[in-house]
């Protein structure tokens, strides 16, 4: 699974850009740019 799919996963499941960073061992405005750049940006959420 790429870096991009495990975001896009963690994030449907309501998981902060702070959090998934610190999962993925990765800078969080590296997360917050691509989570804006797929509309999954503002307040994490669970997503269906």
């Amino acid at each position: 699974m790429t870096e991009e799919q495990m975001i896009v996963r963690l994030r449907n499941v309501g998981i902060g850009y702070r959090k998934i960073a610190a999962i993925l061992d990765i800078p969080r405005d590296k997360v917050r740019n691509y989570c804006k750049s797929v509309n999954l940006d503002g307040y994490a959420k669970r997503r269906l």
